[in-house]
This record gives structure tokens, sequence and C-alpha cells, in this order.
């Protein structure tokens, strides 16, 4: 099925590439550009892979290279293959490299994107609050992005208290099947429950959002260094900044990076209001995609 599947979205990344070639001129100060804004985004991973350390410090004491490895496999597979599987490969390879619990390791990976979804929605309401975006532009996107975060924060509010509805849930569920199935089910998922409340704590919140807005200003910078390469379509801190967010609202929809009519649908609705021709745009959407694949 992977095989399958990285053909099928290979081709598309190739004549992607093949269609930017077409439409940039390559510049010396274009390559500079980008790779001063490929290792800011590098660093802003390296961030984000010790935030994924920080988090599991209570249970498992590890490196921030070995996050580092984690992230880097999961991206692969989120370029490669869609719908963000790379979230579960991602979990996977800290539950085994961790030897810690798949299902708690799944739930960090799920709340971190919880928390990259918040961010966001705020970024969404504050293009809102300065008349910079139109509702009617960016209305299905709040809305996955708010539908999304609801669904993980009632997920992850519910399995940290122990609601009584979700662990009569699980109880019932769990009778469908055999005593050794049915214990191990349970124990997989009070597993999840002590691991939840031993890392989501309110002391450790503080630094773990501080965390998350470093590893996304350093994204959102990486951005900036390229679209000012093209300072003449680019006019103003307005532009500036929504062109330079575009990417990140891009890649939020759950297609593989390599499918860019999802991206750009995702990016445009963020830059519908950026005084750009419609090759300007396109060029733009197609560097800072470049970028962020």
């Amino acid at each position: 099925v992977s095989i399958v599947l990285f053909i099928v979205f290979s081709s598309d990344i190739l004549k992607s590439f093949e269609i930017l070639r077409q439409l940039v001129p390559l510049s010396s100060g274009l390559v500079v550009a980008m790779l001063v804004a490929v290792v800011l985004q590098l660093a802003g991973h390296v961030v984000r892979a010790y935030k994924m350390r920080y988090i599991l410090m209570p249970v498992r004491q590890g490196t921030t290279k070995f996050q580092f490895r984690a992230l880097s496999l999961g991206y692969l597979f989120n370029t490669v293959l869609p719908l963000r599987i790379g979230e579960l490969i991602r979990s996977y390879v800290i539950a085994t490299g961790e030897k810690t619990s798949w299902g708690l390791s799944l739930m960090l990976v799920v709340f971190e994107r919880g928390i990259d979804a918040l961010f966001l929605l705020v970024g969404l309401v504050i293009l809102l609050g300065l008349g910079w975006v139109s509702w009617p532009s960016i209305m299905t996107m709040f809305f996955l992005l708010l539908v999304f975060m609801a669904v993980v924060s009632i997920g992850i509010y519910a399995t940290l208290y122990e609601q009584r509805y979700l662990i009569s849930l699980i109880d019932k569920g769990s009778n469908l099947f055999n005593q050794s199935i049915r214990q191990g089910i349970r124990f997989k998922v009070w597993s999840v429950i002590y691991g939840l409340q031993k890392t989501i704590t309110r002391k450790r919140m503080g630094p773990y959002l501080l965390l998350s807005l470093t590893s996304w200003g350093l994204y959102f910078a990486s951005a900036v260094v390229v679209v000012a390469q093209f300072g003449g379509t680019v006019i103003g801190a307005k532009d500036m900044s929504l062109i330079s967010a575009s990417p990140y609202y891009g890649v939020s929809i759950p297609a593989g990076p390599a499918g860019l009519g999802a991206y750009s649908a995702g990016a445009s609705a963020v830059t519908e209001q950026v005084r750009l021709t419609h090759s300007e745009r396109t060029t733009l959407n197609l560097t800072l995609w470049a970028l962020v694949v």
C-alpha cells in the first residue's frame, strides 16, 4: 500500500517541482534565502523535538536527538502518504524507542497537534480582527481547526480526569472480549491515563506553550526570509504577514503536502486580499510549498 501511494504522490511532487523550476528564476539571493529558511525550519523542528522530550520527562528520560529522528520520520511519511499517517508512525517510533505505551505517545502527539490548531485559530482571529482576511474565505478552515481542537480537548480532558462516561464505555466495550484481551485493553487504557496525569500538568503547561510559540516563531521567520526575496510583489507588513503565514494554513488540511490542490486552497484562503497577480500568487505558493516539503 505504501509503495503504491508513494508512487502516486511522488509523481505529483515531481510535476510540482518542474512547474516551480519553470516559474521561479534561480538566483543566488533565492538560494541563500532558501538555505537560511531551511535552517530556521530545522531549528523549529529541534524545538518541537525538545518539546516532546520535555512533556515525556516524568515517565521517560529520553533525548532530543531521538525525538528529532521520530519527528523527521513522521514528516517523511506525512509527505508521501495522505491523511497525516506520519503522526501514527511517529508515535509508534516514540513508543518503541522510549519503551513506553503507544497509546500514550499517540495521545501526546495528538495533544501537540491540538495546540498547533489552537495557535492557527488564534492567528485567524487576529487576522480577522485586523480586517486582513474575510470571514467567507477562511470560514471552512476555521471550523475544521475548531472542530479538531474541540475533539482533542474533550478527548484529553475525559481521559485525564477519568470521566465516568468514558470509563463506562471502555468497561462495557472490553467486556465483549475474552478475559485475556479484556485485561489487556484495560491495562493499556490505565497506562495512558496514568501517563497523561504525569505529563500534562498545569505546572508544565507554561513552558510547553512557550516552546510551542518558539517553534512557530521560527517557522514563520523561515517563510519571511523567502518572501522577502520577492520584495517587488509584496507591499507592507500586511502582505508580508499573510503570505508568510499561508503555507502553514495550507498544510493544516489533512492531505499529503504533495497534494497541491488542498494546500493551495488553504494557503489562498489566507492570501485572498493580498495584492498579487495570479502568476505572482502561484510562484509564491509553489516556493513556500517547496520550503515546507
